[in-house]
């Protein structure tokens, strides 16, 4: 065997055991989120109120369509697509190919725009009154989708070239993108929740956990989604400006995606759990009488959004 043939197979068998870690870390996601949309809408389904439709719609559709990622990254791990099709003809087994490859960005897409509109609507019950901040969140969520739409058409029908050494995919465009969205809510949301703890002091004679309450608003307003998601961008950014990229950064970046992916999944159904659980108090602003205490469910941000008032 000569030193190019060994060289070959460890790159061979490294991005074996990286595909191999791939879908062991996205079915251990797939297995939790099943168990964590379960409680979801278990959970909901035992309230006093009637949960909105749009709840369940949201955490079926994040269920369905992490079930196509793990279908996906399976298919390209393992072969089980190709391989059946080639009984049926090279001309099926190439559909079949082709079929999967466009539905990459999509299914890599629709997980992040979905946590998106959930950190959104968590910030929507909290705006100021007027429509100026309502059409501006509005702006800035149909920019995303729009973003993530063009992501998906780039990826799939031309390749773009180089823009001034940046590198020639939208993929670092989309999440950064997403990244601005849940950034300036959640900054928003940890506004709103700092400046009224001397109201909440005053008003509520509970001892609570200073430590637990910001735990719990990091994980509602998506500061954690935000930092996985800076994470994902930094290290996708460096493989795209990095020429000959060495193969430990290309592994790192497919393990990162592979968690991204799953923290994505996660997001909707932990925030439902955490919100419909009655565990994050905040303020809204009141039109007439100044600030007040409410506990919001998630499906009170429906409604809001339903009815467009607080």
């Amino acid at each position: 065997m000569t030193p190019e043939d060994q060289a070959n197979l460890a790159t061979l068998a490294s991005s074996s055991i990286i595909n191999i870690i791939d879908v062991v870390i996205i079915s251990v996601g797939y297995g939790a989120l099943i168990l964590m949309t379960y409680i979801a809408l278990r959970t909901l389904s035992m309230k006093p109120y009637k949960p909105s439709k749009k709840v369940f719609i949201c955490c079926w559709a994040m269920l369905i369509i992490f079930t196509v990622v793990m279908i996906y990254i399976a298919s390209f791990t393992f072969d089980i697509i190709s391989g059946p099709a080639q009984k049926l003809g090279a001309n099926a087994a190439n559909n079949q190919i082709i079929f999967w490859s466009y539905m990459g960005p999509i299914v890599q897409a629709i997980p992040i725009v979905i946590g998106d509109g959930v950190v959104v609507w968590r910030a929507w019950v909290l705006l100021p009154e007027g429509r100026y901040w309502k059409m501006l969140v509005t702006t800035i969520m149909a920019a995303n989708i729009c973003v993530n739409v063009v992501y998906c058409v780039a990826d799939d029908i031309f390749t773009l070239g180089q823009i001034e050494g940046f590198g020639t995919s939208w993929d670092w465009i989309a999440l950064l993108v997403s990244l601005t969205v849940n950034v300036s809510m959640t900054l928003f949301i940890m506004w709103k929740w700092w400046d009224n703890q001397g109201t909440l002091r005053t008003t509520s004679s509970q001892n609570r956990s200073q430590l637990r309450k910001v735990f719990l608003l990091m994980i509602e307003s998506g500061a954690i989604f935000c930092a996985m998601q800076s994470l994902t961008l930094i290290f996708t950014m460096l493989a795209h400006y990095i020429e000959n990229a060495p193969l430990e950064l290309i592994e790192a970046v497919r393990l990162i995606n592979a968690i991204f992916r799953v923290a994505t999944a996660w997001y909707p159904a932990a925030v439902i759990i955490l919100i419909d659980l009655n565990k994050a108090t905040v303020k809204t602003a009141n039109n007439s009488s100044g600030m007040r205490n409410r506990t919001f469910t998630f499906s009170s941000v429906l409604h809001t959004l339903t009815r467009n008032k607080e």
